[in-house]
């Protein structure tokens, strides 16, 4: 007999979980009466068929593609859908996955097997099919929400400062549509947040940290907040600034999720703002326009100066090439490990497009890459504009003044090895006997 797997699932919890049972008997009539022996037996109740993340499903391709030599021949599904609903997804898991160790899939229903001649003309037809109903499900689904975006009912979701409450005498009682209502309490922590960064006297996090301090609920997660449970966070104070309904615009339709294939994950596009439904309720604004205005030019000139974080923080300074290049003599994006596994850091102290390194706790071989990045200064000095060097002098004593703190930490070494070498990561002294690193002393008032 041949050894054979199913494979079942149903899409969501509405649906009878009975359908499980009902597909593994179908596909066990199709083994017995195909003289086949089920080994294995996988299923995924309540998971959409439109991406291919499934505990079940991805175990059964595992055990399937783990060894040259699977312990089954063939995986029997009631029909092709429970496989996937993606047509790109079907055709991956056939003809790519399972056919690569020789293992067939048997579509119970109609008793067409994919090496069978045909069958991938067969399958193709069936995946596209598949695909269609799943692309019309979306379609059906978009146009209802869109509908009780226009006559102003909640189209899901949950929102910090509102509630929601069902409709007065539904048009269908077994699906009433909700309507939304502002949470009093809720309310005053969002116009207490506007008001405490109108102020300027605080930014998100300290917002957020004056929050937690007095123990307000943070939104969802039962009131802990976050998906640790950690209470209030910055992202959550700088959605609430920047989500327009609190000043009762409500926007429906500004963005879509497209799936990455083959994975459950989604990503978030823009709409064109020709798509956008746009209601205003007056009845449902928490803040005024006036510190909606306030607030949005505040955070319009954060964003240009390209500052994060705190109100009062200074704006950080950026490159044309910042974070494109990385120095040959130092890579800081590659770190040290020493015998223990202890991870060692190296910082990078930018001056003016060179690139003087600073150690920590770094061993003896590495005074050989200070001296090699002190040999690239004058050639990158070139290249600068005339009014950099004064600038990069204080730069490079402000580095020579670190290594010698750090200095002090290492075993002492005689003067003459210090001169032989460079150990320090200065350069050799100059024939008069200063350091030729390091500036000539100013002279004295007798001349």
């Amino acid at each position: 007999m041949t050894p054979v797997a199913i494979y079942a699932r149903y899409s969501t919890d509405k649906q009878d979980a009975r359908s499980i049972d009902d597909q593994l008997r179908r596909c066990r009539e199709y083994a017995k009466h195909h003289d086949q022996e089920v080994v294995a037996e996988f299923t995924d109740a309540a998971t959409s068929g439109a991406h291919t993340e499934r505990i079940n499903l991805r175990r059964m391709l595992d055990v399937a593609t783990a060894t040259k030599r699977p312990p089954f021949k063939a995986v029997i599904v009631d029909d092709l859908s429970r496989l996937s609903r993606d047509l790109g997804d079907t055709w991956r898991i056939i003809f790519t996955d399972l056919v690569t160790v020789d293992i067939r899939v048997i579509d119970a229903s109609t008793g067409m097997a994919s090496d069978a001649n045909g069958a991938r003309t067969m399958f193709a037809a069936m995946a596209m099919v598949n695909d269609t109903f799943l692309q019309l499900v979306r379609h059906e689904t978009h146009r209802g929400l869109q509908g009780r975006a226009i006559a102003g009912f909640s189209t899901g979701g949950s929102l910090y400062g509102f509630t929601t409450f069902e409709e007065e005498n539904p048009t269908d009682r077994e699906h009433p549509r909700k309507m939304w209502a502002i949470d009093e309490t809720e309310a005053e922590v969002v116009r207490r947040i506007y008001r405490m960064f109108d102020q300027g006297s605080h930014g998100y996090r300290a917002i957020a940290d004056a929050l937690n301090r007095e123990g307000v609920p943070a939104p969802r997660n039962n009131g802990r907040g976050g998906k640790h449970g950690g209470g209030w966070g910055h992202s959550s104070v700088r959605a609430i600034l920047m989500n327009e309904k609190y000043i009762g615009r409500w926007r429906w339709n500004a963005t879509k999720w497209v799936r990455v294939p083959g994975r459950r994950a989604r990503r978030q596009l823009q709409r064109p703002e020709s798509e956008h439904v746009v209601r205003e309720y007056p009845e449902l604004a928490i803040t005024d326009r006036g510190t909606w205005d306030r607030i949005q030019e505040k955070l319009g000139r954060r964003k240009e100066r390209g500052t994060h974080g705190d109100a009062l923080r200074i704006g950080q300074r950026t490159y044309m090439l910042s974070g494109l290049l990385r120095c040959g003599v130092w890579r800081p994006d590659v770190g040290e490990r020493s015998e223990g596994q202890q991870r060692r850091s190296l910082r990078v102290v930018r001056v003016h497009g060179a690139c003087v390194a600073r150690r920590f706790d770094l061993p003896e071989h590495h005074d050989d890459q200070r001296e090699e990045a002190d040999r690239r200064l004058p050639r990158l000095r070139e290249a600068r504009s005339p009014d950099a060097p004064q600038r990069d002098e204080a730069a490079r004593r402000r580095v020579q003044r670190t290594r010698g703190h750090e200095d002090h930490d290492r075993p002492r070494r005689s003067r003459a090895e210090a001169q032989g070498c460079g150990g320090t990561g200065r350069k050799r002294d100059a024939p008069d006997g200063r350091d030729a690193g390091r500036p000539p002393p100013p002279a004295s008032a007798g001349g």
